[in-house]
């Protein structure tokens, strides 16, 4: 039970959280902590349900709807919570209960890139054969903890060998996975726009990465309507015109006869997001090589899972999957092999929103 210091505390920290996101508004909040009540009005509107015999405390606070949520689970005093797993993936993650995690957004070592200077870590094996054997071995650990309709984000680049011969390391972790069980719905292309130059005069540049999502059954949890993208002004201007074809489609078979095609032509909601995601990338000024940039994380997060669920990174590194996910009203568990960079992604977690994350470290040798 908390005090009741801690609960305007919680209350007040809150305050700070949403005015953090008020760029992304699409409506007015009127919250009252002493009560712990809101109501929501819309800015057209410009009405609310104030109670003027209440003495409130009321700030003027924004969010998108997809965080609605989590602000009311503030309020009666639940936050999220973020747990970091220090140790081997490969044994840690069998320490979490079965079907406890909705969605897996992560990006592991990259095969023969860099040393981590830890003697358990996966990336330098002699062979991408033996890369790959590794890696099957962590995600059917994952695959027990993940939900029967949870989800997979695997982001993966590829490398060259010595004399120059891509190697395929995405496609064939791809494949193996596939032969392993798992359902592979799409292969999300990374495009990155500020992207290092290379040196190279014989081939193009490298400038994309690979986003798999995979699904652990046939039938799983993905919100389309998340991460809709906007209609474009010839599309909707398109949806106006008339339509007439004798043509049978899909669902008729005496053709389509319409004065205006509508929603036919355009989702009012916008269009599906398309599998060619352009997001520059990210830097970060702690001790980590590779940080994914939170923009790649957000659709993964808001399409992957709901608001309470659970996101499992098993490579947390600095972090950037935990910062997105309780963002978005989500828990966070993760692994990390290294401790410094534990403590590195503790940190990172809390400032996001001081005073308000609730980070554990779990070290494996206490």
């Amino acid at each position: 039970m908390r005090t009741g210091w801690q609960l305007a505390r919680s209350r007040a920290n809150l305050f700070w959280w949403v005015r953090y996101h008020r760029s992304k508004l699409d409506g007015v909040w009127w919250l009252d902590l002493r009560c712990g009540v809101r109501s929501y009005t819309s800015r057209a509107s410009g009405n609310s349900n104030k109670d003027s015999s209440t003495k409130r405390i009321r700030r003027l606070c924004t969010a998108p709807k997809r965080l609605r949520t989590r602000m009311v689970k503030i309020l009666k005093g639940n936050e999220m919570k973020a747990r970091i797993l220090i140790g081997d993936a490969r044994k840690r993650l069998a320490e979490l209960p079965a079907g406890s995690v909705r969605t897996c957004i992560t990006s592991p070592p990259y095969f023969g890139l860099r040393d981590y200077g830890e003697s358990d870590q996966i990336g330098l094996e002699k062979t991408p054969e033996a890369y790959v054997k590794e890696m099957l071995l962590v995600f059917r650990e994952v695959r027990q903890v993940l939900a029967d309709d949870g989800t997979l984000w695997l982001n993966l680049g590829d490398t060259y060998t010595s004399k120059g011969n891509l190697i395929g390391i995405p496609w064939r972790v791809a494949f193996a996975f596939q032969a392993d069980g798992w359902i592979l719905r799409s292969d999300i292309i990374w495009q990155k726009p500020n992207v290092m130059p290379e040196s190279t005069k014989n081939r193009p540049t490298k400038s994309h990465e690979h986003l798999f999502l995979f699904a652990k059954s046939t039938k799983y949890f993905y919100d389309v309507d998340s991460i809709r993208e906007p209609i474009s002004a010839v599309s909707i201007a398109r949806s106006k015109y008339a339509f007439n074809t004798e043509r049978p489609s899909a669902k008729t078979t005496g053709g389509i006869h319409v004065e205006e095609m509508g929603e036919r032509f355009v989702n009012p909601k916008g269009r599906n997001k398309r599998d060619v995601w352009t997001i520059p990338t990210a830097s970060f000024k702690g001790a980590h090589f590779a940080v994914m940039p939170e923009a790649l994380v957000e659709p993964c997060v808001l399409a992957g899972s709901e608001a309470g669920d659970t996101v499992l990174d098993p490579f947390t590194g600095s972090g950037t999957v935990a910062v997105v996910a309780l963002q978005h009203g989500r828990n966070f568990v993760g692994t990390e092999l290294n401790s410094e960079y534990g403590e590195i992604a503790k940190d990172r977690i809390t400032k996001a929103a001081p005073m308000f994350n609730e980070v554990v470290i779990d070290d494996e040798m206490v």
